[in-house]
C-alpha cells in the first residue's frame, strides 16, 4: 500500500511535469508575423527590394506605420520621374538615395550591384548600366539584372547606348554609338542573348559630328510607330543636329533642330535641383559636387525625353578653392514589375 509520502512525491512529479496544452490553446498563443520585434524587422525592410517592400508595408498596420528608409516611397509621385543617386560612397558604394520631383525626403535603399557602374540609359524602370568590361540591364525596383555582351573596345572618348523597350520584351533592341572623329561613327546592335554586336563604320559624315550629346527618342516614338523601323533605327544628337542611322539601307541622314521647340523645359529641372541640392551634398559629404544624370525617355509634362547632362552644384559659402565631388545620378520611371 502506498504511503501518505509515496503520495505526496507522486503529486510533486505531476506537477513538475510539462502539461500538454491542448490544440485550440496552442493555436490562440502562436506569435502573429505583426508581433515581430523592431530589430529583426529593421534587418528585413531595410534588405527587401522596392517591390517586395510594398508588400512587406501591406501585411499589416504595424509594418505599414515601421519607420524605414523606404518609407517615404509610397508617397512618390508616379506621374514624373524619379532620380536616383548611386555609387556615392556611403556604406563601400551600396547605399543608393531616390528622389521624388515634389517629396522633401529621400528613400534609401541598398543596390550593390550599382556599385563601379555608370547608368547609360533609363526607360519603363529599366536602366542600360557598363562596369569595366560588363554591359548588363539593372532594375532599381526588383534588383533583376541582364547581361548583354559587352560591346568590342574601341578608342573613342563619345559613346552612347539606348534600347527600344524593356529587356524582358522579345522585341528588345540595343544601339551603340561611338564616335571615333568628327567625321567617323561606329554604330552597332544587339538583342538580349546574342553573342555578338552587328557594327557598321560611317566614314566621311557630313556635316561633321562635334560632340554625342544623347539619344534622341523623339524620332522613335513619335516619327515612327512602326515596331520593325524602329528596331532598325537609332538617332542621336550633335548639338543643333540629331542624326538617323538604318540598319536597313544602311544610310546616315540629319536634321537640324529646333532647340527652343524640341528640347525639354529647364522648369522639371530646377524644381527637382532646388529642392534636393542641399540633400545631395550633405550625403556626399562634399561642399561642390559635379552631378552626371542619364538619359531617360518618359513623357515629363508633355515633352518626351531628358536628354544626359553634366551639372555643377555647390554649398552656400562654397569657394572655388573647394574640391568638387562626381557623382552620378539616373533618371527613372516609376514602373513596378510583377513578380513571377
Amino acid at each position: 500500500m502506498a504511503t501518505n509520502s509515496d503520495d505526496a512525491a507522486a503529486v510533486e512529479d505531476e506537477e513538475e511535469a510539462p502539461r500538454a496544452v491542448p490544440p485550440s490553446t496552442t493555436k490562440s498563443r502562436a506569435t502573429s508575423w505583426s508581433d515581430l520585434l523592431d530589430g529583426p524587422l529593421g534587418k528585413i525592410s531595410a534588405r527587401l527590394p522596392l517591390i517586395d517592400y510594398l508588400s512587406f508595408r501591406g501585411v499589416c498596420k504595424n509594418w505599414r506605420l515601421f519607420p524605414s528608409g523606404c518609407s517615404h516611397i509610397a508617397e512618390f509621385s508616379k506621374k514624373h520621374p524619379w532620380m536616383l543617386l548611386y555609387d556615392v560612397g556611403v556604406d563601400g558604394g551600396n547605399t543608393c538615395y531616390l528622389y521624388d520631383r515634389l517629396h522633401p525626403k529621400c528613400c534609401e535603399m541598398s543596390l550593390p550591384h550599382l556599385r563601379g557602374a555608370t547608368c547609360m540609359e533609363s526607360k519603363a524602370g529599366w536602366l542600360l548600366a557598363t562596369r569595366e568590361r560588363e554591359l548588363f540591364f539593372f532594375n532599381p525596383f526588383s534588383t533583376q539584372v541582364i547581361d548583354l555582351v559587352m560591346y568590342p573596345d574601341r578608342k573613342s572618348s563619345h559613346q552612347l547606348f539606348t534600347f527600344t523597350s524593356p529587356p524582358t520584351s522579345p522585341d528588345c533592341v540595343v544601339f551603340g554609338v561611338h564616335r571615333l572623329g568628327a567625321s567617323v561613327v561606329e554604330i552597332g546592335r544587339c538583342s538580349v542573348g546574342d553573342d555578338e554586336w552587328e557594327r557598321v563604320l560611317v566614314e566621311d559624315v557630313r556635316p561633321p559630328i562635334e560632340t554625342l550629346d544623347g539619344i534622341d527618342h523623339r524620332g522613335q516614338s513619335i516619327a515612327s510607330s512602326n515596331r520593325r523601323e524602329i528596331n532598325h533605327s537609332v538617332d542621336f544628337v550633335s548639338s543643333d543636329l540629331a542624326y538617323s542611322f538604318s540598319f536597313e539601307d544602311y544610310l546616315l541622314r540629319h536634321r537640324h533642330l529646333n532647340p527652343a521647340r524640341e528640347r525639354p523645359e529647364p522648369t522639371f529641372l530646377d524644381k527637382f535641383v532646388n529642392l534636393h541640392r542641399e540633400d545631395w551634398l550633405r550625403r556626399s559629404g562634399q561642399k561642390r559636387i559635379s552631378v552626371s544624370f542619364c538619359s531617360l525617355q518618359m513623357m515629363v509634362d508633355d515633352v518626351v525625353g531628358l536628354f544626359p547632362f553634366v551639372r555643377e552644384y555647390a554649398a552656400d559659402g562654397t569657394t572655388t578653392t573647394d574640391a568638387t565631388k562626381s557623382v552620378k545620378a539616373a533618371w527613372l520611371e516609376p514602373r513596378f514589375p510583377s513578380r513571377s
